[in-house]
C-alpha cells in the first residue's frame, strides 16, 4: 500500500516538474544565452580536471574517479552552486531545469542531480582508455526517508553491479547495491524505498530495498 501511494506522489512530482520547467524556460528571455554559457563551462571543467585523457581522445575520453570529483568540483566553485529548498511559490517540490540551477547558483538536492545528469551526460567511462568501464545514467534515484521527512535525491549511473553517484557536492564510486545502501544508511539512517526518475522527468518506478 506504501508503495502504491508513493507512485502516485512521484508521478505527481514528474508531472508538476515538466510543466514547471516549461514555465521558467518560457519566462526566461536569455535562456539560449544561459545554456551557451553552462555548456561552454562544462566543456572548460571537462578539459581542466582531464586534460590527459581529453587530449588522448577528444571524442571519448575515460575519467578517473577523482577526475569526475574535480569535474564537479570545479562547476560547483564555478556557479557557486549551493543549496536552497525550493521556494512556497514552487506549490511543491520541483526539479528544476539544469541550465536555469547552473546560472541561479542554488537548488536542492533534487536539482544538483539534475544538474549532474546535464553536465556528466547519459554515458561516463571509468577508467583509463585502455581498460574502462561505460556507466549508463540510471536515473534521480530518491531515498525515501518516510511521508513527514521526506527523503535526498541522487545521480546515479551504472555499470553492471557498480553504481557512480552524485549527490550534491559530493561523488561516490560503489562495487554493489549493497555497498550503495550501506553508505547511505550510514548518512541518512534507515530506509526502505528508492524512487526514480529517468533524465526527461518521467516515472520509472518505486523499489523495495
Amino acid at each position: 500500500m506504501k508503495r502504491f501511494f508513493l507512485g502516485i506522489a512521484f508521478r505527481y512530482w514528474c508531472l508538476w516538474s515538466r510543466i514547471y520547467r516549461s514555465l521558467q524556460i518560457f519566462f526566461c528571455h536569455d535562456y539560449e544565452s544561459k545554456k551557451e554559457r553552462v555548456e561552454s563551462e562544462i566543456k572548460t571543467a571537462q578539459i581542466r580536471a582531464f586534460y590527459d585523457s581529453w587530449r588522448g581522445n577528444q571524442n571519448s575520453p575515460a575519467f578517473s574517479v577523482d577526475e569526475l570529483k574535480e569535474f564537479w568540483k570545479h562547476l560547483n566553485k564555478k556557479f557557486n552552486l549551493t543549496w536552497r529548498a525550493d521556494t512556497w511559490y514552487m506549490l511543491w517540490d520541483v526539479i528544476s531545469d539544469p541550465v536555469l540551477t547552473f546560472t541561479s547558483g542554488c537548488g536542492d538536492c533534487d536539482d544538483f542531480a539534475s544538474s549532474a545528469r546535464y553536465a556528466v551526460g547519459k554515458f561516463v567511462k571509468i577508467g583509463d582508455r585502455r581498460d574502462y568501464k561505460v556507466f549508463e545514467f540510471d536515473g534521480i534515484w530518491s531515498i525515501i526517508f518516510s511521508y513527514k521527512t521526506g527523503g535526498h535525491a541522487l545521480a546515479v549511473w551504472r555499470y553492471k553491479d557498480n553504481y557512480l553517484v552524485i549527490s550534491n557536492h559530493d561523488v561516490f564510486c560503489f562495487e554493489s547495491l549493497d555497498d550503495f545502501l550501506s553508505c547511505f544508511r550510514g548518512i541518512f539512517g534507515d530506509f526502505n524505498y528508492i524512487g526514480k526518475i529517468s533524465d526527461d522527468l518521467k516515472f520509472l518506478g518505486v523499489e523495495k530495498v
